[in-house]
């Protein structure tokens, strides 16, 4: 009989257990995307490097053109042009202005500028301004994106859209990130069989080694694919040893449950030292979970369904260790649309889609997989609950 624990003292037992990896590389900023950052990002220099105007027109002092009116322009002489991309070399007079455009730089003495629907051009030269500018007028200012010494990234930080354009504006092409985590993953069972064979009696084709490796990739780890190891002890614990040696972490389906060519706990115990046999949690009770050499083994059910949700949850805990960072899920609140039952002192991991608003089951026994690309996300139902009732508040946890 396994002694259960709930995923979250599992998770605490990770964290408790693992420390980060500490190991770092240098990339280029476009092989950076998905990676974490290694350390801080530090400005070297103000963002923008000087005032630029927002708009199309002209750039002033504003206190030339204060109580200008339709009926009363301020009058100013145009004494020149500013071109994109380069920096103003004259100083900006009195009762003078100068045409610049959206992103250009400001010359100095300028402290607005004015919208060119607002003003018109004379045959001689002159700017009738219509409408008065307030100092910052249609401006960004010298360092209102980024202030030299700033720190604009934090270490830890997942690469994404906006911290690439930070960095790509920083000018920071040569990224320090940790290195993607080793993950050795294989699938273990004599019925199991490569995916482009034809199903025979009594096999089936390998889906958790696919899954699961679209998972760890998913999460920023490179598989190390070690195929399928047949239900035997010594094949099993050479495979783990292999792993332990080659990666950072090793992950394998199958062999966790109580039958007698379940060799997982087996094999692990004589090798490491389990952490856990046992979730409290459905799908996903016969989860185990190891250290080996000082390095994490997880072992999850063979059932599909049960083995991808259980490591979006702990497999995604373990990374998130070794790489020292956060890695949020997104979540939406939506209603139950149907009433579900407790689930006798365990948690309930349950796959849902969205429609209307609403959290649709869907219902699908673990050994089970094509169901899951129905669903959104998941709901977890509390194991200290009577279960959801139609139309309750439940958190959604997208893929």
């Amino acid at each position: 009989m396994l002694k259960v624990i709930t995923m979250h003292q599992a998770s605490e037992m990770i964290y408790d257990t693992f420390e980060p990896l500490c190991q770092y590389e240098t990339v280029s900023l476009p092989e950076s995307f998905g990676r974490v950052l290694a350390e801080d990002i530090i400005a070297k220099e103000n963002i923008p490097p000087s005032d630029r105007s927002m708009v199309d027109g002209y750039a002033v002092r504003a206190c030339d053109t204060f109580g200008a009116s339709e009926a009363i322009p301020a009058l100013l002489r145009l004494s020149g042009e500013i071109a994109m991309g380069e920096m103003p070399r004259e100083p900006i007079s009195e009762h003078c202005c100068v045409k610049i455009p959206t992103g250009g730089f400001l010359p100095a003495g300028a402290d607005a500028a004015v919208m060119i629907e607002y003003t018109d051009l004379l045959p001689d030269g002159t700017v009738c301004v219509k409408k008065p500018a307030a100092p910052g007028s249609h401006l960004v200012l010298c360092g209102d994106d980024v202030r030299k010494g700033q720190r604009i990234l934090k270490a830890g930080s997942v690469i994404g859209v906006g911290e690439t354009g930070a960095l790509a504006a920083l000018g920071e092409y040569a990224v320090p990130v940790t290195k993607k985590i080793r993950v050795a993953l294989f699938s273990t069972g004599d019925e199991i069989t490569e995916i482009n064979r034809a199903d025979s009696e009594g096999q089936m084709r390998d889906v958790n080694r696919y899954a699961l490796r679209a998972l760890i990739e998913k999460y920023g780890g490179t598989v190390v694919d070690l195929g399928i190891i047949p239900d035997e002890e010594e094949k099993l614990r050479e495979a783990v040893l292999k792993g332990i040696q080659s990666c950072d972490m090793v992950v394998f389906s199958g062999g966790t449950s109580a039958g007698t060519r379940d060799f997982g706990e087996r094999v692990l115990e004589k090798n490491g030292r389990i952490l856990w046999h046992g979730l409290a949690v459905k799908p996903g009770k016969p989860t185990l979970a190891a250290e080996v050499s000082g390095k994490p083994v997880l072992a999850l059910p063979g059932h599909p369904m049960a083995a991808c949700l259980i490591f979006m949850i702990l497999g995604k805990t373990v990374m998130c260790a070794l790489e020292d960072r956060k890695m949020s899920d997104k979540k939406v609140s939506a209603e139950s649309s149907q009433s579900v039952s407790a689930n006798d002192g365990r948690e309930l991991i349950l796959p849902v889609f969205l429609k209307g608003g609403k959290a649709v089951p869907v219902r699908s026994k673990s050994g089970l997989i094509t169901k899951l690309s129905q669903a959104d996300g998941y709901i977890i139902v509390s194991r200290n609950c009577e279960g959801l009732s139609e139309g309750e508040k439940v958190e959604v946890t997208l893929f």
